[in-house]
């Protein structure tokens, strides 16, 4: 039986490396590295902040800065690792090159980066997307994808609504895949380098076991009540029938830790069902995936994060 109070780490971890790169080419070890932050969230984009000691007031002079090594626009790869046995965590772009002078500290160069699916966020668009067979949003989010020359991985299901059209009004390429992959219950991730959009899966295995006093250095954890719906239900203006076409969203199924679960929290203000109203012509099979999308944020929102 495996100690859950211990990470399942083969490697000696008393000497943790790590390397930079930039446009292909390994930064030396004599530009000192004070710090590496790196952040990889659902629908939002991968970045990583690297901090250098920068600065010779004898010299007033920032050496590092002044070089091309760190010039916004340049590829970035950090790998780290134990022992030099080290692996890619970020991959992409430097974005922002700054200094910070401090009375009773060492001056430094802050780099920040992002995944080069950054690019989507530059301008809002209008498009046009149709298909005489009709197009899916997984179609129209690897077109925009294929754009920009980005890798991908997107997922279509066979359960995501066809649509005759679909447009873009006056929105960056970004926030437009977020919301179609949200409309249909996908996540959007950016993976150095790599574009996804999928349908979250609950039936993986955990990776790994976390304990209070044994593997959890820091943490702070919240519980919200106030987006949790006993159910969602979409509808939209029937113009064949003149009346309102209804769907009921599909239980998200996920399963929930703790002795809370979504559906006590959903008691508290007492919300029989959260109602989604759009005035145009949906079909059942994009309300429903609208419907279901919305419940199943709504149980990932237990946490308290919007």
């Amino acid at each position: 039986m495996s100690n859950t109070r211990l990470l399942p780490n083969q490697e000696r971890t008393d000497l943790v490396t790590f390397t930079i790169f930039t446009n292909g080419q390994k930064v030396g070890k004599e530009i000192g590295v004070a710090s590496i932050a790196v952040n990889k969230e659902v629908n939002k984009i991968s970045w990583a902040k690297v901090t250098v000691r920068d600065g010779d007031v004898s010299r007033e002079d920032f050496e590092v800065s002044n070089q091309q090594t760190f010039k916004p626009g340049n590829s970035i790869e950090i790998k780290a690792g134990y022992h030099s046995n080290e692996n890619t965590i970020f991959k992409g772009i430097i974005i922002k090159h700054g200094i910070k002078i401090h009375r009773d500290r060492h001056s430094l160069l802050e780099i920040e980066c992002r995944d080069v699916a950054i690019k989507l966020t530059a301008g809002k668009k209008n498009k046009y997307f149709i298909s005489d067979s009709g197009i899916k949003d997984a179609e129209v989010i690897e077109q925009i994808a294929r754009t920009y020359s980005l890798q991908n991985d997107i997922k279509t299901e066979t359960t995501d609504a066809t649509h005759k059209e679909i447009v873009q009004y006056y929105s960056t390429d970004w926030d437009f895949i977020v919301s179609r992959a949200e409309i249909c219950g996908k996540l959007v991730v950016t993976d150095d380098g790599i574009l996804k959009a999928k349908k979250p899966d609950f039936t993986q295995q955990p990776v790994v076991t976390l304990q209070y006093g044994g593997t959890i250095i820091e943490l702070e954890a919240t519980m919200d009540a106030t987006h949790q719906y006993a159910g969602v239900n979409a509808a939209s203006w029937s113009y064949a029938n003149q009346q309102l076409s209804e769907q009921e969203a599909t239980d998200p199924g996920i399963q929930e830790e703790g002795n809370l679960s979504s559906s006590d929290l959903s008691s508290v203000l007492g919300l029989d069902s959260y109602r989604l109203r759009h005035s145009g012509k949906i079909n059942d099979q994009e309300l429903r995936a609208w419907a279901s999308s919305l419940w199943l944020k709504a149980n990932f929102q237990r946490s308290g994060e919007e």
